[in-house]
């Protein structure tokens, strides 16, 4: 996902947050989310994760929340998680676990 694709996506962070701290976020999130786990919907999760990300983030501006909070961001990508499958492997014996938060590293 490039910063364009970011903004039109996320307006919200447009001329709130510095673009060279959304790109550094941006890079962030694709070295976390793994193609593997998203498949065709990786440039999704790693657009929310960046929007959680950065409204996590003393540099979030407008969008940023107190620690602890819930931002719209992890909410969807939760929702990403839970339509695509996305987030369960099997481990021996068959049981499913999930990777770190939200299937990203």
């Amino acid at each position: 996902m490039t910063l364009d694709e970011f903004l039109e996506a996320h307006p919200e962070f447009n001329g709130t947050v510095d673009p060279s701290y959304i790109s550094a976020t941006l890079a962030q999130a694709t070295r976390r989310c793994d193609p593997a786990v998203y498949g065709k919907t990786i440039d999704d999760a790693i657009g929310w994760m960046t929007g959680d990300l950065l409204a996590r983030s003393p540099m979030g501006g407008a969008t940023r929340l107190e620690p602890g909070d819930t931002t719209i961001y992890e909410l969807e990508l939760n929702r990403l998680i839970e339509e695509s499958g996305a987030g369960m492997a099997l481990v021996a014996g068959g049981s499913a676990v999930l990777p770190g938060r939200f299937g990203c590293r």
